[in-house]
């Protein structure tokens, strides 16, 4: 038997097992559609990320209005306060600069926290220090008098807001700490006669809807002269546990899938071992049967490859656009072409073991197993 003549044979063999195509194509429409969802919700997923941790683990307030006056420290300070056991697990650093608006001299001052053990410990300067020392984790509580200065500064005290420090150390000046900065711990930073400009508050972790809420309520009500960011995080921590849940069932369902499509063709196979018999008998070698066999399967897996992708792209990812709104962003040609060709690529290998070991076996073999 020839080739065309066995393939057309088998195709109508196929056809006429009409539950078994149809459950057949089910199945590979199924793969073929969470292969392409799961990939682009992984993508939505890593992107909001970025996006969350962009906007959300950075919050910076100022002024509304250049004409109101600025929050004098006491009240920044106490916003801080306030805020820290709020977010004590997720806060990593807290700056906040003022200047005095009543002295001639051009200078800004700064504090700049990290929050560690439940400290607001100094930050050493990133130039580093030119002459004494830097701030050290010791200098975390206290509220002695103490004070940076550029290295450019003189004295061994300064005057700030009316208040004498002492001048611990003199740091070098670059781009990143320039020459009219004075750097003062939390503690010790002066209550009053000064502006704070800017409050920032960065994370290790994305803040929720309900931290977020509750810091506005608290600038609100310490610091009314700053607006607050809006909102543009997740709403919950559970949010993430959501975007990998789908993930993970679509992959496992995926999985499934495919081996039940594995699984369904072996069960059309074993409906053919008579007719493969019987062609072994009348001539048919073991090559030609795989080619057949292997035309007939991959050429089926193709034709539903393209329809799940049709599918796909027509009415799943518009649909799925709406809720995930990154995914169509990645559904490229260039996307479209790389799935099939590794989908098509790992059912060949499949495909190769499964005719391989069917068309094996010898027409006495076959027949007995009938």
């Amino acid at each position: 038997m020839s080739v065309i003549g066995l393939l057309k044979l088998n195709i109508k063999e196929m056809f006429r097992q009409r539950f078994l195509l149809g459950l057949l194509v089910f199945i590979e429409l199924t793969s073929v559609i969470l292969i392409m969802f799961s990939y682009g919700v992984i993508n939505h997923f890593n992107t909001k990320t970025k996006e969350v941790e962009g906007t959300s683990m950075y919050y910076e307030i100022g002024r509304i209005d250049d004409e109101l006056q600025d929050p004098q420290p006491a009240e920044v300070k106490a916003f801080i306060s306030s805020a820290i056991p709020i977010v004590s697990s997720k806060l990593e650093r807290v700056f906040f600069g003022a200047f005095n608006r009543k002295s001639d001299e051009d200078l800004s001052y700064t504090c700049i926290s990290d929050y560690r053990n439940g400290k607001l410990i100094p930050v050493s300067l990133a130039g580093g220090i030119g002459e004494g020392r830097g701030f050290e984790d010791t200098d975390a509580d206290t509220t002695e008098k103490i004070a940076v200065v550029p290295e450019t500064y003189e004295s061994d005290e300064i005057n700030i807001a009316g208040q004498q420090f002492r001048c611990i150390g003199k740091y070098k000046v670059n781009m990143y700490s320039p020459a009219n900065c004075v750097y003062i711990p939390y503690y010790a930073f002066p209550e009053n006669n000064l502006e704070v400009l800017v409050v920032t508050m960065r994370f290790t972790k994305p803040l929720t809807l309900n931290e977020h809420n509750k810091l506005a309520q608290l600038a609100a009500k310490y610091v009314p002269q700053y607006e607050f960011p809006e909102f543009d995080g997740i709403d919950n921590e559970n949010d993430n546990r959501v975007y990998r849940s789908i993930i993970g069932v679509a992959i496992v369902f995926m999985a499934i899938s495919a081996i039940n499509y594995c699984i369904m063709y072996k069960h059309i196979l074993a409906k053919r071992r008579r007719i493969l018999a019987v062609s072994r008998i009348c001539g048919c070698t073991g090559t030609r049967a795989s080619m057949v066999y292997f035309i007939e399967l991959y050429g089926l897996s193709v034709i539903l490859l393209v329809i799940g992708l049709l599918i796909f792209h027509c009415a799943i990812l518009p649909a799925a656009s709406g809720t995930f709104e990154y995914m169509s962003a990645y559904m490229t040609t260039k996307t479209y072409l790389k799935i099939s060709g590794i989908y098509l690529g790992m059912l060949l290998v499949v495909y190769v073991i499964l005719i391989g070991r069917f068309v094996r076996k010898t027409p006495a073999e076959l027949i007995r197993s009938v």
